[in-house]
């Protein structure tokens, strides 16, 4: 990081960010009280990963149940192949 007149540039520092969407599917956004605000938060989101060329991982809880991941992640993400999680675990 650089500090350039009490500004902090993390510029050098992106190839160490990356982003973790996890289990954005539409089964499980359907119980949000703010849904809406949510997609438009993620659309934004995946904006910016694509403009810095961040890393993504992206998940998915028992999708045979829940379903897919959001048309909004795969459509701009089409060559993310999410993970597949079968068991839920806090820690």
């Amino acid at each position: 990081m650089k500090n350039k007149d009490g500004i902090i540039e993390a510029v050098d520092e992106l190839p160490s960010v990356g982003v973790v969407l996890i289990d954005v599917q539409e089964s499980l956004l359907s119980t949000i009280a703010n849904k809406d605000e949510l997609l438009c938060s993620l659309n934004i989101l995946i904006k910016a990963i694509k403009s810095f060329s961040l890393p993504l991982i992206v998940t998915k809880q028992v999708p045979e149940k829940l379903g897919l991941t959001i048309d909004c992640v795969s459509r701009f993400m089409p060559s993310i192949n999410p993970i597949k999680e079968q068991f839920f675990c806090f820690w």
